[in-house]
């Protein structure tokens, strides 16, 4: 957004959003959940190595040249993985995962991080 605008970034997200609908399956949910975060649930996948698989396809996949108006663009993308644990509530699902996001990030981007 800083160099682009926010019309780019808003046009970016549709974009990653379409890309990710793609490579999941009918029956994970994909979710813009504020700013730049995108939230995916994985139904069916209970173990971290599974979905830290398909969060990395994501991230590969999502992490292409792109182009918005002549511009061509490399999305960095960030991505914090996390399972749900027996009896645990999604606020607390969210943070984790959302924790691990920003670890990335701060570790440079463009980069998938499981934690349990």
């Amino acid at each position: 957004n800083d160099t682009y605008g926010h019309k780019m970034g808003d046009q970016v997200l549709i974009t990653l959003a379409h890309e990710i609908r793609r490579l999941l399956r009918r029956d994970d949910v994909v979710a813009r959940i504020g700013g730049d975060e995108i939230l995916l649930v994985l139904n069916g996948v209970h173990d971290l190595d599974g979905a830290v698989a398909v969060a990395e396809k994501v991230r590969a996949n999502c992490s292409e040249v792109h182009e918005y108006q002549g511009e061509q663009y490399v999305p960095r993308i960030s991505i914090g993985v996390t399972v749900m644990r027996s009896g645990e509530n999604v606020d607390d699902l969210i943070a984790r995962a959302d924790r691990a996001m920003y670890s990335v990030k701060r570790m440079g981007g463009n980069q998938v991080v499981g934690v349990n």
